[in-house]
């Protein structure tokens, strides 16, 4: 069996920067047709047959529709709006959420690309914390979560047909921890947060924001070093779960990926090299392949993971290499 997949990156109209390749279980790799955006697709997610891409720019935001025809990238309708930096979508109930790392906010766009339905503004403050908003998860139809790597916060939307009303509650971790990205293994009622500027992993209860404290609750979390290695200054990048709980995390800096699990005990299970430089996105399927984008050596490698030990498959070329997601070939 094999997936058609599409990876994207930064490339400020330099190279092709979205490639559609097809996998098959063994973890090889063919390219199948490439595309370019030109101003930095660093993030994709889909909604239906449609994919969604970020364009990651210093001074604009924007939001590209696709659709695969015939095995051909074919771009649909684009939306640009005020913001910058923007790294992150997510797709809720016919709505898209869309967290700009550069300027704090955070987007909801409708799935047509005609319309703003709700802005956050973030946090500018005296004391010069400024939001860098960077990640959205929906954990329920009635709950939003965003997590912002500049104040070291997690915001809590209360939604009504997909949408923020009413009061933003604000949860606060520990300072200089710089929240990063939220995951959740819903089996074994576990989230996962991943902190990029300490460099840690918090297991904790898969509802923690249904707890009343406006400060993270410590007593029900765990916090683990993403990384054995220590010879570098090391940013965990993204970072996925698989059906089993084990959660893989890709270390900017070490250029590794560890492997963490979360039935049980939450200690690092191995750690591997990369294959490549500055690995900023990870995927995994169902039967365990898994996708590094890796950004600084401008490919996208595969893996296996077999038996609890993680080998290299194959590798394709791709300038700036930030995001791979399965997509529907059409």
């Amino acid at each position: 069996m094999g997936q058609y997949y599409l990876a994207s990156g930064y490339s400020h109209g330099q190279k092709d920067d979205m490639v559609l390749f097809w996998a098959e279980g063994s973890g090889k790799m063919e390219i199948v047709s490439t595309y370019r955006q030109g101003d930095s697709p660093s993030f994709l997610c889909t909604m239906g047959k449609r994919i969604y891409a970020v364009s990651e720019h210093p001074s604009y935001a924007a939001v590209t529709a696709y659709g695969l025809q015939k095995d051909k990238i074919i771009s649909i309708k684009r939306m640009e709006f005020t913001g910058a930096g923007l790294c992150h979508l997510s797709a809720g109930q016919q709505v898209l959420y869309a967290g700009c790392y550069g300027s704090g906010h955070l987007y909801v766009l409708d799935g047509q690309l005609k319309d703003i339905l709700y802005c956050y503004e973030g946090r500018k403050d005296l004391k010069g914390v400024t939001s860098h908003m960077h990640w959205t998860a929906v954990p329920d139809s009635n709950t939003l979560l965003g997590a912002d790597c500049g104040s070291d916060r997690i915001y809590v939307f209360s939604l009504k047909d997909g949408i923020p009303y009413g009061r933003v509650r604000e949860i606060l971790l520990k300072k200089g921890s710089g929240p990063r990205q939220i995951l959740f293994d819903r089996k074994r009622e576990v989230a996962v947060i991943v902190n990029e500027q300490d460099g840690t992993l918090l297991f904790t209860k898969s509802r923690f924001w249904e707890q009343k404290s406006d400060i993270f609750p410590w007593e029900t979390a765990e916090r683990v070093p993403v990384t054995q290695r220590k010879s570098h200054r090391n940013y965990p990048g993204g970072a996925c779960v698989n059906s089993r709980g084990e959660v893989f995390v890709s270390n900017r800096g070490e250029n590794t990926i560890g492997v963490f699990g979360t039935d049980g005990g939450y200690g690092c299970q191995g750690e591997w090299d990369c294959g490549g430089n500055w690995p900023r996105y990870l995927h995994v399927t169902e039967e365990n392949i898994l996708f590094a984008a890796c950004e600084r050596s401008g490919r996208v490698n595969s893996f296996l993971y077999r038996d609890g030990q993680l080998m290299e498959a194959d590798s394709i070329p791709l300038y700036g290499a930030a995001c791979v997601i399965p997509v529907d070939g059409g």
